[in-house]
């Protein structure tokens, strides 16, 4: 009998373990012991996004997913979204990877020119670059210098210098494109300033580049005006108030009496020695100018003196010019002059004359 009973009793035990197991088994089935499903955010394109736009609030839709469901690298907080440039077109339900993102400080060179307009860089000194002063955003003036052109002996034109641009915008100095960007370390004599300039504005600084030398002037911060320039020739350096120009090859008289110099008698003036003697035909405007023969002019005109260049691998004519007159590559025929070149073929190791006067 009490075997029995406790077989009974076993059996019960049993029973009860069985449904206890089922029961919970149940639960988990449903749900209702599962741990919470952790939710993210997913942020997407509301609208296409062109390229280059900046976006806002109202361009992005907010989707709660889980933390599974959340692309691998793309952006999850707004605030990194927000004010923000896209680098390309972004469709309408797409994420943001950070990689397709740009902010203000580091946001493409190409965005920040309007249409119509181009990059373009120009070869720049301490001298003709305004002692390394420029800055990112700047507003600049472009200058050109030609120097003269003499055909058969005779003056084709003139040394001038006349106003190229007017109120350009920097871009960038070198490779820093930004104002508060820290100076480099080592400073080389050659450097890059990249200008925004109107397309057909690219022909000027190019020609302008290879005949002879630009230089920039830095413009005041508010200042809208440009000028009116047609250039200035050397004779208009040497204009009196009258806008005339002196003879500068006087000829000069002889005064043997040397008492007359010293001694001035009751209404006589003491003759200036130091005044050119000028005919009535040498006076008036430079074009009436009628030089009279100076004995100097038949004395030998002294050689320029030159130094020697020996010529690198990957040099030109024309960046040999540029190293030695300022950035400018309009120096490269007189290098050819001086060395009897017939063109400008140059090969490493070969040794050139280089003018340093009498350019």
């Amino acid at each position: 009998m009490k075997n029995r009973n406790s077989l009974l009793m076993i059996s019960l035990l049993l029973a009860l373990a069985t449904a206890g197991a089922a029961f919970f088994w149940l639960k988990t089935q449903d749900g209702s012991n599962a741990k919470p499903v952790e939710k993210v955010a997913l942020w997407t394109a509301k609208e296409d996004i062109a390229g280059g736009a900046v976006i806002t609030d109202k361009m992005l839709e907010k989707t709660m997913v889980s933390k599974d469901q959340i692309p691998e690298g793309v952006v999850t907080d707004s605030k990194d979204i927000v004010g923000h440039y896209a680098k390309d077109s972004i469709l309408k339900g797409e994420s943001f990877p950070p990689q397709r993102l740009y902010s203000e400080t580091d946001r493409l060179l190409s965005m920040r020119l309007e249409p119509g307009y181009r990059a373009f860089s120009i070869s720049m000194t301490q001298f003709s670059g305004v002692a390394d002063l420029i800055k990112p955003g700047d507003r600049v003036d472009v200058f050109v210098f030609l120097k003269e052109i003499e055909k058969d002996s005779v003056i084709v034109r003139s040394d001038i210098a006349q106003v190229l641009l007017q109120n350009v915008e920097v871009l960038a100095v070198r490779k820093e494109t930004q104002k508060d960007s820290p100076p480099p370390e080592a400073v080389s004599d050659l450097y890059a300033v990249t200008v925004a300039v109107p397309v057909k504005a690219v022909e000027k600084l190019i020609l302008g580049e290879e005949t002879g030398l630009l230089k920039i002037a830095l413009r005041p911060l508010n200042e809208k005006n440009t000028y009116t320039s047609y250039g200035v020739i050397w004779k208009e350096l040497l204009l009196d108030p009258s806008l005339k120009i002196r003879d500068f090859e006087p000829s000069y008289g002889t005064e043997k009496n040397l008492d007359a110099l010293t001694t001035a008698q009751p209404n006589q003036t003491v003759p200036d020695v130091t005044a050119p003697s000028v005919t009535p035909a040498q006076a008036g405007t430079p074009s009436a100018v009628t030089p009279v023969p100076s004995q100097e002019s038949s004395k030998p005109v002294k050689k320029a003196t030159y130094t020697i260049y020996t010529v690198q691998p990957g040099d030109t004519l024309m960046s040999i010019s540029r190293k030695y007159f300022g950035g400018s590559a309009a120096y490269y025929d007189d290098i050819m002059r001086m060395n009897g070149l017939s063109d400008q073929t140059i090969k490493p190791g070969q040794k050139l004359k280089i003018p340093l006067s009498g350019r």
